[in-house]
């Protein structure tokens, strides 16, 4: 896959150093006309590993789905018809509301997020990004840090924490419990009399 080429159907099998990979395709067409210069040098620059400081390198398996998360922003920025130098910041927080209003789970909702900042990480490397760091956005904070997992201190009350509480068997429970435990138990006398 090179920028310049006219394919618009590019193939990450010659990426693999293994045959039994699969093959997998990132498909431009699929793109809004505008992007795919934009998409075509991002995912370039991801496959020749030729990251900017402070960025992780994708893996090859994982280039895919980034596709798919940079693709969905930019069908939402093509719908609003602006490039994305010239999108606000409070058009990122519009789109960041949309994407957890997607409802996706957290690992997506985190992909979708990184695919965003990719626009804005690869500037060097892009004809059009993003002109501002979406995580430096207060509502892509807020999100990010309400959605870390518990603390393990924080696990709920009636999981045994230590053996002689597991032995010790159950302690009290709500009363709707003993109602339902009791039908059940009284339904199994019956059916085994």
């Amino acid at each position: 896959m090179s920028c310049g080429s006219p394919s618009a159907r590019s193939s990450t099998t010659p990426a693999w150093l293994r045959a039994d990979r699969k093959s997998l395709k990132l498909d431009f067409t699929t793109l809004p006309t505008a992007f795919v210069p934009t998409a075509k040098r991002l995912f370039y620059a991801q496959l020749t590993q030729d990251t900017p400081p402070g960025e992780q390198p994708i893996t090859i398996a994982s280039i895919r789905t980034y596709f798919s998360g940079v693709g969905h922003f930019l069908l939402w920025g093509d719908a609003r018809g602006r490039p994305l130098a010239q999108m606000s910041g409070w058009e990122l927080n519009d789109y960041h509301r949309e994407l957890v209003g997607l409802r996706l789970c957290l690992t997506s909702t985190y992909r979708y997020r990184r695919a965003v900042r990719l626009l804005w990480a690869y500037r060097s490397h892009l004809p059009d990004h993003l002109g501002a760091d979406p995580l430096r956005r207060p509502s892509w904070q807020a999100w990010a840090r309400a959605s870390r997992p518990l603390p393990p201190t924080c696990t709920p009350q009636f999981l045994p924490t230590s053996p002689t509480a597991a032995e010790s068997g159950p302690t009290t429970s709500p009363p709707a419990l003993h109602k339902t435990t009791s039908r059940v138990q009284a339904g199994n006398t019956r059916s085994a009399a």
